[in-house]
């Protein structure tokens, strides 16, 4: 993807830094400790997409990560967007042709035509989780014949989903099925 998704990555044992993307059509991993800013990341990588590359996203949140309700991850989305919308009207439309009233009504407009291309859903385990990718798969293939230019599939968390079905009560055989399967 262009720009705004390239990450800088410093390694210290080359004492090189390296500014790398997030791969179009590749699954990418965001990992670390709770609280490091995984879903943060992928909110505002995803909130830019939909902004300025107008891309569908899906984002599926599991019931014990860390970002929250439907309703609160849709907030989220939504500052992200009117702040993208903010910069791009500073930078982009004239001054003295539009009132600052004008200007709030169109950075609103942006940001909440912007908000309507993603879709936030709660999944709760693997089978959930399995019938969303299964409904996404499918609204994807009927897509193809609209103006779409890509999508976003973002699972927070993962291990939120399946790492009750490899431990607890389950067969390991039938969480490592699982797992497989999605």
């Amino acid at each position: 993807l262009p720009y705004p998704y390239k990450i800088t990555i410093i390694n210290s044992t080359v004492q090189s830094s390296k500014s790398r993307g997030i791969s179009f059509g590749m699954v990418t991993e965001f990992s670390g400790a709770p609280g490091s800013g995984k879903t943060q990341l992928a909110l505002s990588i995803a909130s830019r997409a939909a902004m300025t590359q107008h891309y569908q996203i899906y984002y599926l949140a599991s019931g014990g990560g860390a970002g929250g309700s439907r309703v609160a991850i849709a907030r989220r989305f939504y500052s992200l967007c009117l702040a993208i919308a903010t910069n791009h009207a500073q930078n982009n439309l004239p001054v003295d042709d539009v009132s600052e009233e004008q200007r709030i009504r169109e950075v609103k407009a942006l940001a909440s035509h912007a908000v309507q291309r993603i879709h936030i859903s709660s999944v709760s385990d693997a089978y959930s989780l399995l019938a969303m990718l299964a409904r996404i798969e499918k609204e994807e293939q009927s897509a193809e014949n609209r103006d779409v230019k890509g999508s976003i599939l973002i699972i927070d968390s993962v291990s939120g989903c399946l790492g009750r079905h490899l431990s607890g009560g389950y067969s390991t055989i039938i969480g490592a099925s699982l797992v497989n399967q999605v």
